[in-house]
């Protein structure tokens, strides 16, 4: 209450707003109680701006291999070390299934270890909160440390050393997009943003969707390197493995167990 009654007298209080997509809804501006505001934008002839030192990679996944898509985060994952990593997926069951599914596969030794957690709506916010707490305050000097997540953790979550944000389902639209990549690249830090683009439907809609999105001066999108082929092979072995590990998962829960 204080503070709003400061608010109507220039100069004795200054709030500054930052956002990387600063809403347009009257109402909400009005609620922040501000006295003569002024808007500052960065130069942009687009929509949003990404993080100037954020790192984008697309892996290209053909819509004959996307059962695998879970096997091939999984090769994404033993390519990126000591990394503190956020996975955004689309649903709450998408990632109630691909946490343990990844788990199981590491322990079918498909993988290198990583630490691996899950925040969904089916926990307690108690839960969700030490899980956030405990990846926030994690070492990746042994093994990654991966929190597979909704848009739940895309705002208002303040980590600084998220060094890459995997984008295992597309989000929905550019300003999602920016809020899940917001996560790394904090600050003038460096950070990597791996989208996994399964079959031309998702490339068609990833290519409608950063046309509103500003990027640093220079910037060319990795699309396919040799990172990304490998990323996407499957072999003969790891075939007959993780069909077990399918198995296996549809064991524990047989529900909805294909929603991957």
């Amino acid at each position: 209450i204080r503070s709003q009654k400061l608010d109507q007298m220039p100069g004795n209080v200054i709030k500054m707003v930052f956002s990387a997509t600063l809403t347009t809804n009257t109402e909400k501006l009005h609620g922040l109680h501000l006295y003569n505001p002024k808007l500052f934008v960065k130069d942009s002839v687009k929509l949003y701006n990404l993080p100037d030192k954020l790192q984008e990679y697309n892996i290209n996944v053909p819509t004959a291999k996307s059962i695998y898509k879970p096997l091939f985060l999984l090769h994404l994952l033993d390519k990126l070390h000591n990394a503190k990593i956020l996975v955004f997926v689309k649903s709450n069951e998408a990632s109630l299934r691909l946490a343990p599914l990844l788990t199981i596969m590491i322990e079918r030794k498909m993988g290198t270890p990583h630490n691996v957690l899950s925040v969904n709506s089916n926990n307690s916010k108690a839960e969700n909160k030490r899980l956030v707490h405990q990846f926030a305050t994690s070492n990746t000097s042994e093994s990654n440390q991966v929190l597979i997540t909704t848009d739940l953790m895309s705002r208002g979550i303040d980590i600084n050393d998220i060094t890459d944000v995997i984008n295992y389902d597309p989000p929905i639209s550019s300003q999602q997009y920016v809020h899940r990549c917001g996560r790394t690249a904090r600050a003038q830090g460096h950070g990597n943003a791996h989208n996994l683009l399964v079959g031309k439907g998702e490339r068609t809609f990833w290519s409608q969707l950063e046309k509103d999105i500003s990027r640093n001066v220079g910037y060319e999108p990795i699309v396919s390197t040799e990172q990304d082929e490998s990323t996407v092979n499957v072999s003969e072995d790891e075939n007959e493995v993780y069909k077990l590990c399918l198995e296996s998962l549809r064991s524990q829960n047989s529900r909805d167990w294909h929603v991957l």
